[in-house]
């Protein structure tokens, strides 16, 4: 009897680690712009559309799913700050933001808000930043009722997004590393 409940735990053990691992093995595609400077990452099932516009490039996509979405916007040689880019992108998609979670640094602006989308509410972590002549504009969103559960997914995308320059100062310190 003790080896069978033994065996049980541990096979139930077994059966939730793979199951929570599965965000960990789930593969990840990431996307580079050359010209712009940046770069971010997606699951690789999500669906993703590339367009220019009159001022830059927009990234779009959602998941195999449909619950959850993104949107990343470059804006060349903006000449407004990340805090109005921002304040101007929430008036614009008619967003409530959550001032208790807006994050100012002088080159980015972070912050969880609540809209509508096609006439469902969602809710989205939305920013704004300024790296050299680019500004960008990124939103992460699911429905509301589903952001708790793919929160970590959408804050995962969202910390993805860097500079190309980033890679560069890694490789330089892990070289270093190496020497030393």
């Amino acid at each position: 009897m003790k080896r069978w409940s033994v065996g049980v735990a541990g096979l139930v053990l077994a059966v939730g680690a793979w199951l929570c691992a599965g965000e960990a093995r789930a593969a990840w595609q990431e996307f580079t712009s050359e010209e712009y400077g940046i770069k971010f990452s997606l699951p690789e099932n999500w669906d993703v559309e590339v367009n220019t516009g009159e001022s830059g490039k927009v990234w779009a996509g959602t998941s195999a799913d449909e619950s959850m979405g993104f949107l990343l916007t470059i804006i060349e040689d903006a000449e407004d700050s990340p805090r109005k880019l921002f304040r101007n992108f929430v008036k614009e998609i008619e967003a409530e933001v959550d001032e208790d979670t807006v994050d100012m640094e002088d080159d980015a602006v972070v912050g969880i808000a609540t809209a509508e989308s096609d006439g469902k509410p969602v809710m989205a972590i939305v920013g704004a930043g300024k790296e050299g002549r680019v500004s960008f504009l990124f939103m992460a969103a699911s429905d509301v009722d589903q952001f708790e559960k793919n929160e970590k997914t959408l804050s995962k995308i969202f910390d993805s997004l860097g500079t190309l320059e980033d890679d560069e100062e890694d490789e330089d310190a892990d070289e270093e590393d190496a020497e030393e």
